[in-house]
């Protein structure tokens, strides 16, 4: 009888620290999104101020061109992308790491100039956590440095097991964003754009 107790004691106790540690999680992550909300609305506000006078739709940019930069923090932006849809404006850091990818989207590969760029961020609700609600159509807008305006529609939208990662360049695409599904975090969530 005492071994029962005992085995049920163990089994109460292992799952009450289960609890506790899927608490822990949720909380950390909750935290981590608010820091990174709060991180991005700063930059966003601060770069927004500063190039919103220069505001130009551009059509002739050399695609040679390496893409300006701002600094702000000790971090170089190249530029503030608007997802009206999902009620995203976030800044752009200029090249990909995960301790920046903790503070915003950053640029993962290639260049808006060229129109290869792929955007990545983590799936907080303050970053591209409801990227998966775009939809064919849906509208996007990249604003670098130096106030050029690049418009984009959303063509396609797919979900890619994260070992298949060639699967991000494949394709003709301007613009691509990216994150882990909320869902299936061995997935991703893959937005394709062409420019407008």
């Amino acid at each position: 009888m005492s071994k029962k107790i005992n085995t049920s004691k163990s089994f109460l106790i292992v799952g009450i620290l289960l609890i506790i540690s899927a608490l822990t999680l949720v909380m950390y992550n909750l935290i981590s999104d608010y820091i990174a909300g709060n991180k991005s609305k700063n930059a966003v506000d601060n770069i927004s101020t500063i190039i919103n006078t220069m505001k130009n739709i551009s059509d002739d940019i050399d695609p040679d061109k390496k893409m300006p930069t701002i600094k702000y923090n000790g971090i170089s932006y190249i530029g503030v992308i608007s997802i009206e849809n999902i009620e995203v404006k976030l800044p752009v850091i200029s090249s990909y790491n995960q301790d920046y990818l903790k503070i915003s989207p950053t640029l993962y590969k290639g260049s808006i100039y060229k129109n290869d760029a792929v955007i990545i961020a983590h799936n907080y609700k303050s970053h591209f956590g409801n990227l998966d609600k775009l939809f064919i159509g849906d509208k996007v807008e990249f604003m670098d440095i130096e106030g050029n305006i690049f418009n984009y529609e959303v063509i396609n939208k797919e979900n890619v097991y994260q070992e298949n990662s060639s699967q991000l360049y494949d394709g003709e695409w301007d613009l691509t964003l990216f994150t882990c599904r909320n869902i299936d975090m061995k997935y991703r969530t893959l937005i394709r754009l062409k420019r407008v």
